[in-house]
């Protein structure tokens, strides 16, 4: 599975690990962020090697995003944006009592596409059950948790109210708490994707601005170059 595909469907549940954990601390800390941070932006191109170094090449149509966060460092709202910096979807959460409770997912026309809720078992696991815009279930799952930060999900995909694929995802971090790898099998334990990050630049607050994405365990060049701006309450 390509990079371009992965943003399709699984960031959505992604987003249902890293920002929805079941503790109390905010969606910052979910996220590693360091600072104040009000909105960033993550704008996705293909990698390029001059000089010795990677660099931007053709930008990328999917994958790129905005989230906004409130003072107390809870999100708000994603952004789903395309090569143009044009809205091509958008993620609000519901929250109660400071948990999110659901998550809507509009298109650019502001059309509800799906609903996802999400049940808060425990400090460490949480359920979540998508469903199309005509109320049809099509993911469930659940997300598992250790030091606030997601290390596991395991889910089944749905086609006429029957389970059709059933997913595992495991992500690990490195000493810093930066993501550095994500790895989804099927039920049979075969690798569906399999993704790498490697770190280059970070800002004043530690937090990162430029990172490799490689679309497989052996890969030797990148995909992608990502590179993230900040702006701080």
């Amino acid at each position: 599975m390509t990079t371009k595909n992965y943003f399709k469907i699984p960031m959505l549940l992604i987003t249902i690990g890293l920002l929805t954990s079941c503790s109390n601390n905010n969606d910052w800390n979910r996220l590693g962020l360091n600072g104040k941070v009000k909105t960033y932006l993550e704008r996705y191109y293909e990698a390029e090697k001059k000089f010795g170094e990677w660099t931007n090449g053709d930008i990328e149509y999917y994958g790129h995003n905005r989230i906004s966060f409130d003072s107390e460092g809870n999100y708000q709202w994603i952004e789903y944006l395309d090569d143009d910096n044009e809205l091509s979807a958008k993620l609000i959460p519901k929250r109660e009592n400071g948990e999110v409770i659901e998550e809507a997912y509009y298109n650019e026309d502001g059309e509800l596409i799906s609903k996802t809720k999400i049940i808060h078992n425990s400090k460490d696991e949480l359920e979540f059950i998508a469903y199309d815009k005509d109320g049809e279930k099509t993911i469930q799952g659940k997300s598992y948790f250790a030091n606030n930060r997601i290390i596991k999900q395991q889910y089944q995909t749905f086609e006429d109210n029957k389970v059709k694929e059933e997913y595992a995802v495991v992500f690990e971090y490195d000493k810093d708490g930066n993501l550095v790898s994500q790895k989804q099998t099927d039920k049979k334990g075969e690798i569906t994707y399999f993704l790498k990050f490697e770190y280059l630049a970070f800002d004043e607050n530690k937090n990162w601005t430029k990172r490799l994405n490689y679309d497989s365990e052996e890969g030797e060049e990148p995909e992608n170059i990502v590179i993230r701006e900040y702006e701080y309450y």
